[in-house]
């Protein structure tokens, strides 16, 4: 992922941020309205894992 996201919509949405956090498990991602649990950030240099969605950018470059 090549910029910081808000999640809009998801299915079954499954993130690896292993190489910011250090946290080996994917991370479950659900849009912020849809009452489902899950993170609706999207990290920059995260990699999309399972599922699909889409997002709307918040941040690019040196801002993320």
């Amino acid at each position: 992922m090549p910029a910081d996201c808000l999640v809009i919509e998801s299915d079954e949405l499954k993130t690896d941020e292993s190489n910011i956090t250090g946290e080996s498990d994917h991370v479950k991602k659900a849009a912020l309205d849809s009452g489902m649990k899950g993170n609706p950030f999207l990290l920059a240099d995260s990699m999309v894992e399972l599922g699909k969605g889409k997002a709307v950018v918040c941040a690019v470059g040196k801002m993320t």
